[in-house]
């Protein structure tokens, strides 16, 4: 048998003679997206998926979106934000002239390009960053908050500083080492609180020799107002005044009435009060008739506020006067 001897050909030269094509050309390598900064132990992890650069290299626009690994609260949002800034802004000999760097959820959502979680920017031709965190608070920190504000206890912020780079003033108080203090307490699962709260003396340890039937109301329509406004979850809350160690007022008020019925009456007080004051201010009346007047306004305003809510949901002490 004659055997048949083949040359081997180059790729070339077989495929142009045989297939009439060039053989298939090496793809340029293209780089992965993207450079990716150092994250600090305690910054939430974090992954950058677009980067997008243009301009010279004095004159930049830079613009990021980057994607949690996993769910972060509102206060752990923050860091991501400051190490965004930092890492966009130090990477190269010169600044960006213009910086905004969005935060999302999830990769399907930065695809979007919709609804950032949080965004850090710089624009042109300001010194500062400026942010916005619409992650909310949960139930547990949204309430703890609206307990704080209303002992005026809240953390001292600064509200230009949007970015929260500065760490918040911290207040010493005069009631930090009392034995009697106000208590929160909540049930995560039904939404729900209850403030405890006594009635002491001034700057003393001690309760007070008498409590007044509009002293506890005004703290109780005071606490209610704060709860429901800045707790947006909560959906049930119980005040309890406590005198001397026993309970002179227990109130229940849930949403619906609240916000149908309680939710102008703080704001009714206040404004009289404001009346009041102005009727003396033009010597219309003495300052023992503007107080009786003042008194008698709040203590119908506050019963009548009462006989709103279910007689099971009050208990008032008949030892307020």
């Amino acid at each position: 048998m004659r055997r048949v001897q083949f040359a081997v050909l180059p790729c070339l030269a077989i495929v142009m003679t045989v297939f009439g094509t060039a053989c298939p050309e090496s793809k340029p390598q293209v780089k992965a997206c993207c450079d990716q900064p150092q994250i600090p132990p305690n910054v939430s992890s974090f992954k950058i998926v677009a980067d997008d650069i243009q301009g010279k290299a004095d004159g930049q626009i830079v613009k990021i979106k980057a994607v949690l690994y996993k769910t972060a609260e509102r206060q752990d949002v923050y860091p991501v934000l400051h190490t965004l800034y930092a890492w966009s802004l130090t990477r190269a000999p010169f600044e960006p002239i213009d910086f905004r760097a969005e935060v999302y959820a999830s990769q399907v959502a930065a695809d979007a390009g919709k609804d950032p979680i949080a965004y850090i920017e710089r624009p042109r031709g300001k010194l500062g960053p400026e942010c916005e965190n619409s992650v909310p608070w949960t139930f547990k920190q949204s309430v703890e908050r609206a307990f704080e504000a209303s002992l005026n206890r809240a953390t001292v912020e600064n509200t230009l500083d949007t970015c929260r780079i500065d760490k918040p003033k911290v207040v010493d108080r005069i009631d930090k080492d009392f034995s009697h203090q106000p208590r929160l307490e909540m049930d995560i699962d039904a939404h729900s609180a209850q403030v405890e709260f006594p009635f002491l003396a001034k700057g003393k340890d001690e309760f007070d020799a008498s409590v007044s039937f509009n002293r506890v109301m005004t703290y109780w329509i005071e606490f209610t107002t704060s709860m429901f406004r800045r707790a947006p979850d909560l959906k049930t809350f119980k005040f309890v005044g406590v005198h001397k160690d026993a309970r002179v007022a227990s109130i229940v008020v849930d949403r619906a009435t609240f916000e149908n019925s309680l939710a102008s009456l703080q704001e009714e007080v206040a404004s009289h009060s404001a009346v009041t004051f102005q009727k003396l201010g033009m010597n219309a009346t003495s300052d023992k008739a503007a107080e009786k007047e003042q008194d008698e306004f709040r203590r119908k305003t506050f019963h009548d506020g009462l006989k709103l809510l279910p007689a099971g949901q009050v208990s008032i002490s008949k030892l307020l006067k």
